[in-house]
Order: C-alpha cells, then structure tokens, then sequence
C-alpha cells in the first residue's frame, strides 16, 4: 500500500485500515532526514487525517507498534495521537494505555496522562506488564516536577508503591531493579542503589545486563577501576545472548576506556618499569577492545568509535607499545 492510495481512500471514503497507514508511515519515515521535508508534511498530513477517519481491521498491537514506530522517531505527540484513536477501540489495553504515559511525558504535556493514568491503575496490577510498571513509574517522576508538596508526597508513595510491586509479580525480570536504581538515584541516592543492584545480582543469580552495565559505570565515574573492570566482564558474558539489550559496541569501548584509566592511575612509566610483560600484555588488552569495537561501530556506521580512537592513539605513543589496524 503506498501514501496515495492511503490518503486518497481517506478523503474520498473517510475511511482507513490501521495495516496500511502502518506501512506507508514506516516507508515515510525510512525515507525521512532533514534534506527531505516533503516527506514530513506527509507524515502530518497523514496523521491530521487519521483523526477524522473511520478506522478498520488491526488490533490493539498495530495502534502499539505504530506508536513505537513514531516515538523511535522522536514524534511523540503523533504517537499519542495514534494511542489515542487506538484507546477508543481497546480502552483496557494495558500496554496503549502505558505506551500513552510514557510518550506524552516525552513531550511535556503531563496533564493529558491523568486520565489514562487514572484507568490503568484501576487494572489489577497481577495483570500489568513491565511496560506498565516502568511508564507508570517514568509518567508519575515526571509529574513531580508539576505537584505541590502535598501532592509530592502521594506520587512519591505510589511510585515506592509500583517499585515493590513491579519487583513482586516481575521477580525475574531485571527491570523491575533497574527502576528502583533510576528512582533512587533520581532522589540523589545513587550509591545506596547501586550496592542494592550488586547485592541483587550476587543473591538472586539474577542476569541483568542492564544493571550490570550500571554498576560498571557508576564505579568508573567515581575512579574505582578494577571494580569497574569486573562488571564490564560480565556485561561481555551476556553478549552472546539471543535477547541482548546492551549495545556491543559500547561495551567495547567502556572496556578500552576503563584499561585505559587504569594505567593512568597507576602511571604508565611506573607500570612499565614493575613488569614490561605484564605491562604490555595490559596494553594489547585494550588494543583488543579498540579493535572489537572498531569492528562494530564502523560495520553499523556509528561515529562514537572515533573518541576512542583518540585515546588509543595517545596510549600508543604514551606506551610505545604500536597498535596495528
């Protein structure tokens, strides 16, 4: 199906099927970068459009992965748009309803949430997905911003409130810790979190990549590099994981950067002068990182690799130890 046959049923029928205005929103946005305008007026003629027509077929996921695809976008107000007309279909859906939270939060427009807020904590919480814990959770930290003190206070307690219960009814997922993590540290209590994230780990036997990939980062801002160095490690075990969620490339390069720091730390001519061979063995260490995360970001045309590369060439003439391409 492509954009006319779309828009042309709509204003000639004021009709339109969810499946395709899905397909051709994918094939505008695939085609959309800032030398390509028309493409966006496409978009927002489409989506003016969809509000006053008559929708057919689809079910509740295609209103959800439309809103997905608009949000990865960064067009949240359209996703909620799309939510909306989605909701007067499936008004129960958990996850319309908590995609809604998350998304008109992106686009500070609090106060259009209560509603949907208001109804998806009517739905027994047995039932809630990791979606709906985790936006509620982001949606009611956004609205501190916009409560008096006393209303701080109730969406403080219910945020405290969701966090047990996430962690309740989603035990093994590692989410529900990660959202305790982002809550305290939002409340400045970031050290007390993290120990509680290792201590998650380490009792529950927990593989939580995310988390993991949180503690390595808290411990490298505060200069703790070999503690760092351990959980980037394990971040590196989970990534052959079919359902990996840390991005590789990254990883790669927080490894390199953290080999990198330690020998500042312990000062590369006296690292050298203890043990040449261990000292040169540390080095082609993180050479092995650069390399692997070379291969990744340039494979997947990312730009991030080239602050590493900086690093890496002032390791080689800081160590003399040469890197080869």
């Amino acid at each position: 199906m492509n954009y006319d046959t779309v828009i042309r049923n709509i204003e000639k029928n004021g009709t339109a099927t969810i499946s395709h205005v899905s397909e051709v929103v994918e094939q505008l946005l695939a085609a959309y970068d800032d030398e390509q305008m028309e493409n966006w007026g496409r978009l927002q003629q489409l989506m003016e459009l969809l509000a006053t027509a008559q929708i057919y077929n689809g079910n509740a996921d295609h209103y959800h992965n439309l809103a997905v695809s608009l949000a990865r976008a960064d067009q949240y107000k359209m996703a909620c748009d799309v939510l909306k007309i989605g909701l007067q279909f499936y008004g129960e859906s958990i996850d319309l309803l908590a995609d809604f939270l998350e998304y008109v939060a992106c686009y500070n427009e609090i106060s259009e949430g209560k509603i949907y807020f208001d109804k998806l904590m009517k739905i027994d919480k047995k039932q809630w997905n990791w979606r709906a814990f985790n936006f509620s959770i982001d949606y009611l930290s956004a609205r501190l911003s916009m409560d008096s003190e006393e209303e701080k206070q109730k969406d403080n307690a219910c945020i405290d409130e969701l966090v047990k219960q996430f962690q309740m009814y989603h035990e093994t997922d590692e989410r529900a810790y990660f959202a305790e993590y982002t809550v305290a540290e939002s409340r400045n209590e970031g050290k007390e979190a993290v120990l509680k994230l290792e201590k998650v780990i380490s009792e529950k036997r927990l593989k939580a990549p995310r988390c993991t990939l949180k503690i390595a980062e808290y411990y490298f801002d505060h200069g703790n590099y070999e503690s760092a160095e351990k959980y980037i490690k394990l971040c590196k075990t989970y990534m052959t994981a079919p359902d990996m969620v840390l991005e590789p490339g990254n990883i790669y390069v927080f490894s390199a950067l953290c080999g990198i720091c330690q020998l500042y730390s312990k000062g590369i001519d006296k690292a050298r002068e203890t043990d040449g061979a261990e000292f040169e063995k540390f080095v082609k260490n993180i050479y092995r990182d650069c390399e692997a995360a070379g291969a990744i970001y340039n494979r997947r045309k990312f730009s991030r690799y080239k602050e590493l590369e900086i690093q890496r060439d002032i390791l080689e003439k800081l160590s003399g130890i040469p890197y080869y391409e």
